[in-house]
């Protein structure tokens, strides 16, 4: 079994703006969010998608959930959220546009490297 690794709560930052760099040009907004506190346990997301959805997505070892679907919104913080491993796992899940967008800069890329 893998130890879990803990970060604290500057480290959760660091790692959360490295999601929302990979992700930005396929949601409309995405921020760390400036209400709800960082801490070891994890930090909370803002992000609207191009269907123009709200989302709170907490990124904690045990991945990425949506707790709720306006910004610092943790109303859905005790459900059973489902569980991503990535950020674009689940962008790529509720985001049609997300993944039109993401696969369409992906074969550009593609089709560069063949030139």
């Amino acid at each position: 079994m893998q130890d879990e690794i803990v970060l604290d709560a500057q480290q959760w930052l660091r790692e959360a703006e490295d999601h929302i760099r990979d992700v930005q040009k396929h949601v409309k907004h995405a921020a760390v969010s400036s209400t709800l506190p960082s801490s070891n346990a994890g930090v909370h997301l803002n992000i609207t998608t191009l269907e123009e959805e709200n989302l709170c997505v907490q990124l904690s070892a045990s991945g990425l959930c949506i707790v709720g679907h306006t910004f610092d919104d943790t109303s859905l913080e005790k459900n059973n959220c489902q569980m991503y491993e990535t950020i674009h796992a689940l962008l790529d899940s509720l985001s049609p546009k997300y993944r039109e967008s993401f696969s369409s800069e992906l074969q550009t890329k593609l089709l560069q490297l063949l030139q």
